[in-house]
């Protein structure tokens, strides 16, 4: 509806009839429009304020899986040329993946190189 104040101004309009006679009754709107878009504008703002905050926690969620992965499985040297690897948990891809790379090294670094056969590592 056009208005004093404005070409385009939103009302809620009811209409009741007595016999031929019509009575119009028109609510302003715009006030209610500007608040309902207010709420709207800080619920997006929450929502996304949540939404970060979501993925922050996701992320630490995810680093502190992949650090239990990591220390799931350590290196116990037990002598010169026998180590033990206790795995914890389910012998998983990412298990393996996560510590395949940190056990070779202590491998590497522990025990040399050298060919055993099983009877040579049972005595």
């Amino acid at each position: 509806m056009q208005t004093e104040q404005s070409p385009y101004a939103l009302f809620e309009c009811f209409i009741q009839w007595d016999e031929e006679v019509g009575h119009l009754v028109c609510i302003y709107q715009d006030e209610r429009i500007k608040e309902l878009t207010r709420m709207v504008h800080a619920h997006q703002k929450r929502l996304a304020h949540t939404d970060f905050e979501l993925l922050q926690k996701k992320e630490s969620l995810e680093a502190s899986l992949k650090r239990i992965k990591q220390l799931s499985a350590s290196f116990i040297k037990l002598s010169e040329k026998v180590a033990l690897i206790p795995l914890f948990g389910d012998l998983d891809e990412q298990l393996v993946t996560e510590n395949s790379k940190v056990l070779q090294d202590a491998t590497m670094a522990t025990i040399p190189l050298c060919s055993l056969t099983f009877q040579e590592l049972m005595n």
